[in-house]
């Protein structure tokens, strides 16, 4: 159990150290969009250890894992078409079309976010406090996801998915 709470607080630390207020939002997206893979990765070994520790039982971290694992394979697709893109305009994303920024949208949307909102539906069902442990588990993803929604702008699918997780913490 130790080993979670230390895992959990050393999470908690990288939230706050990911901030970079001296880049653009996209170039933000972009190098956020490279870490959801392993980020997803690491919030599946946290969530393994909440099971191991019986904070969790195995059919609700089979099914977490398994939406992680979705996010993490769709994650690096993403990631790799936003580099292709990248390259296209020679390491400037920032000047991404409205088209591109479109596709881009729909992909992220549709094949990162909603599997990531699944395992948030899930944790609605769950009692708080497990809720919450697993929500820190998953905390540097979500932000990561979160930073890059933001990007896409209002009326994207994305930026819907930012909306309605940053009102959630509303006070």
């Amino acid at each position: 159990m130790r080993k979670i709470f230390l895992t959990l607080a050393i999470i908690y630390s990288l939230i706050i150290a990911t901030a970079c207020p001296s880049k653009s939002s996209l170039e933000k997206a972009f190098n956020q969009s490279a870490k959801i893979g392993n980020l997803a990765k690491t919030s599946a070994i946290t969530v393994g250890d909440l099971y191991k520790a019986k904070v969790i039982d195995l059919e609700t971290k089979d099914k977490i894992v398994s939406k992680l694992e979705i996010v993490v394979t769709n994650g690096t697709r993403f990631h790799n078409v936003l580099s292709a893109l990248a390259k296209q305009y020679k390491g400037n994303v920032d000047n991404l079309t409205a088209a591109d920024k479109s596709r881009l949208d729909l992909i992220f949307s549709s094949e990162v976010i909603a599997p990531f909102a699944d395992i948030l539906t899930e944790l609605g069902v769950l009692p708080e406090a497990t809720a919450k442990q697993i929500l820190l588990a998953i905390a540097l993803l979500k932000t990561a996801l979160l930073t890059v929604s933001n990007i896409f702008g209002r009326g994207s699918y994305s930026y819907k998915f930012y909306i309605r997780e940053v009102n959630s913490y509303a006070v």
